[in-house]
């Protein structure tokens, strides 16, 4: 049975999103299509492929599902490459009706090779989801990231654009709130490196550094996520902070390694200026020379931080900080405020004012460690 045939003629730049659904009624964006249905085609694109969401990837409280979670799509595709406008920029995403679009923000694109994320409305953890990438349409509507990054997040940094000669703003915050950063001024292009996603930035543990200059307001509950591949080195190296170094700690500090060691561990410090309580992982919680996915979950009310390492719990024995710290500062990135630089690699940078629940912190490093594991491309359709 062909429930919706929908035809969406465009001159010039097209324009949509999901909230208008392109105009249909509400029952054909809640209706997934049927076994034996006609699937619509969202016209005036040319090409299409369907992506399968697999839900043996993704963990969700009592197994039900995400909402509005960014998925990331990372693929080299020949057929993409073929067909694609050069930038990507015709690339768009629908819901398995395969007409209501989806909202996009597309990291990088050259040849085939694609980093995109897509805002899902809804994940399900028992149920494959599909959606469909269109492509082949010079008219297509621009992307708008900001309204990808919308579940609380308050700033988030794919660091893949060019740091040097640090320029004010160059590395952009992808949510509406504009946090951008500024990279220290002797950074150059060759600070850019491949990453764990995309591009990444490799610090020196010296110098490098990426100041965000707007005074921000973590809250009681808020949520650190860090890819991280920390070079053979040793001493504190930092993630992120809103804290200078010192013995006493007048905020946070999230970061990596005891004090004068190369013992490995996380640690999540917490502090008034004059007293300090950190929770901390085991001693060598990641490993030099390879990417890891480090979480603070931190509850200010509860007085815990609990770090998360490849999608588990680390710091199972020692959650405790203190409550008392200041929530409302500027903040850097890979250096606390005037010393112990990050040495290595830093990628994809999320911070939300919300604790995320294991389950989602879980997803999302299923979906960034091994994108090919969690998603599916189907073979090429043609209008």
């Amino acid at each position: 049975m062909l429930r919706y045939v929908v035809l969406i003629a465009c001159t010039g730049a097209c324009q949509f999103s999901p909230s208008s659904a392109a105009g249909l009624p509400d029952s054909a964006v809640d209706s997934p299509l049927e076994a034996g249905d006609v699937v619509p085609w969202l016209d005036p694109w040319t090409h299409r492929k369907s992506i399968t969401l697999l839900a043996s990837q993704i963990e969700a409280p009592d197994d039900g599902a995400l909402t509005a979670f960014p998925v990331l799509i990372s693929v080299t595709d020949a057929a993409l490459g073929a067909i694609a406008s050069a930038d990507g920029s015709d690339l768009v995403f629908t819901a398995a009706d395969a007409i209501t679009p989806l909202e996009r923000e597309l990291e990088s694109y050259s040849s085939g090779q694609l980093v995109a994320w897509v805002k899902i409305p809804s994940l399900s953890a028992t149920i494959d989801t599909k959606i469909y990438v269109y492509y082949g349409n010079a008219n297509a509507p621009a992307s708008s990231p900001e309204l990808v990054w919308t579940e609380k997040y308050v700033a988030v940094y794919h660091l893949h654009q060019d740091p040097g000669p640090g320029t004010a703003g160059d590395i952009r915050d992808a949510t509406a709130n504009h946090r951008d950063g500024t990279a220290e001024p002797g950074m150059e292009p060759a600070n850019s490196m491949a990453g764990q996603i995309g591009r990444a930035l490799e610090l020196d543990g010296v110098t490098d550094f990426i100041d965000v200059p707007a005074v921000t307001d973590m809250g009681n509950a808020f949520t650190i996520s860090v890819w991280m591949n920390l070079a053979n080195v040793g001493q504190i190296r930092s993630l992120l902070s809103n804290s200078s170094d010192g013995s006493n700690t007048d905020g946070f500090r999230f970061f990596v390694n005891t004090n004068g060691m190369a013992d490995r561990r996380i640690r999540f410090e917490t502090g008034n200026g004059g007293a300090s309580d950190s929770a901390v992982t085991g001693a060598n919680a990641i490993t030099s020379g390879q990417w890891a996915h480090v979480v603070a979950i931190v509850d200010r009310g509860q007085s815990t931080a609990t770090i998360v390492v490849n999608g588990a719990i680390a710091n199972a024995g020692d959650l405790s900080i203190r409550n008392d710290f200041q929530t409302t500062s500027d903040f850097e990135l890979g250096r606390m405020e005037s010393n112990n630089q990050f040495a290595g690699l830093l990628d994809e940078i999320e911070v939300a004012s919300t604790t995320r629940p294991l389950q989602w912190i879980q997803t999302a490093f299923n979906n960034q460690s091994a994108p090919a594991s969690f998603h599916v491309f189907g073979a090429e359709e043609t209008k």
